[in-house]
């Protein structure tokens, strides 16, 4: 399994348990975990060679514009992953608030990472 086929694995469980109460310290535990591999795959797709790459038919400029774009969505995460994590009361309206715009980012950081693999998409 690739990097890049790990970090999507990383963007469905933290989804499968972002819902409920009970799940938040792990939801906020496994957004730690993907932000963290999501930004080394972005460092991986911007350094990879480009003959023979599983990012075929991307441009270094490309590449490096995905990283970029990688980081920023990573650093929006971080910044949502930790103010979830203050939360007082899990389900209140801003840790509500919070989740659906990590649900965006995750969206985002998702497309991202499958145009870096375009045999990975759906």
């Amino acid at each position: 399994m690739s990097s890049v086929e790990r970090c999507l694995r990383d963007i469905d469980k933290v989804r499968s348990v972002a819902s409920g109460h009970e799940e938040a310290y792990v939801a906020r535990s496994r957004l730690a975990r993907l932000i963290l591999r999501a930004t080394n795959v972005a460092d991986e797709v911007a350094g990879m060679a480009t003959a023979g790459s599983a990012c075929t038919g991307v441009s270094m400029t490309g590449r490096e514009e995905m990283q970029v774009k990688v980081s920023q969505t990573c650093a929006r995460l971080d910044a949502c992953r930790k103010a979830a994590s203050h939360a007082s009361e899990p389900l209140d309206d801003r840790w509500r608030q919070m989740w659906d715009e990590i649900g965006s980012h995750l969206d985002t950081l998702e497309a991202l990472l499958r145009e870096s693999r375009p045999d990975l998409l759906r």
